[in-house]
């Protein structure tokens, strides 16, 4: 069984591609093109039948098996408890490995307007701050020497629609949003 969960997982992914961006993703902190490749894959590995039926469960266990199969580099985590709430998805680097993600994800139909795609963006930038500065987290990743990557992803359907992504400040030591919209890079693999 574990074989052909591998097979399905990876069956639409390149090796090559996945090692090349997986470790950018992991040594230079190199994040979008490693995720918007990913959600290219699950849009061509998918109907429309899996997302309608199981949504944002359905996005969330395509990314955690992307993680679990193909990088080396962390221990993937869903549902992470943190201070105030859980995160969709946390990727706890392993020892040595110098940037660390955690993820906040929200899902709508393919037939949901701008609006409520917005509404959801706007979820997430209230809910991602909470988890960034949970105590254990901030301890992880200062104890492990990593840099964490707070990041949001808004599917509508099997397209990434939202891509933002949380910076630190490290003189004031505090985040903030940098407003990353669907660009060229969207096309790049999709």
């Amino acid at each position: 069984m574990q074989r052909n969960y591998a097979t399905f997982v990876s069956w639409k992914t390149d090796d090559n591609i996945m090692s090349d961006l997986g470790y950018s993703l992991a040594w230079k902190g190199e994040h979008e093109k490693f995720f918007r490749y990913i959600a290219s894959c699950m849009k061509d590995a998918t109907k429309n039948n899996d997302f309608n039926k199981y949504g944002e469960a359905f996005v969330k266990g395509f990314f955690l098996c992307q993680f679990g199969v193909n990088l080396n580099y962390y221990t993937p985590y869903t549902e992470q408890e943190l201070d105030h709430g859980y995160s969709d998805l946390y990727l706890k680097p392993r020892i040595g490995t110098p940037h660390g993600y955690i993820i906040e994800l929200k899902y709508c139909k393919h037939s949901s307007t701008p609006a409520e795609v917005k509404a959801l963006l706007e979820q997430a930038r209230v809910q991602l701050p909470n988890y960034i500065n949970a105590k254990h987290l901030t301890t992880e990743a200062q104890d492990g020497n990593w840099t964490l990557h707070p990041i949001i992803l808004v599917f509508k359907g099997w397209e990434l629609a939202e891509y933002e992504v949380m910076e630190k400040n490290e003189k004031q030591n505090v985040y903030f949003y940098l407003n990353k919209k669907p660009s060229f890079f969207g096309r790049l693999f999709g």
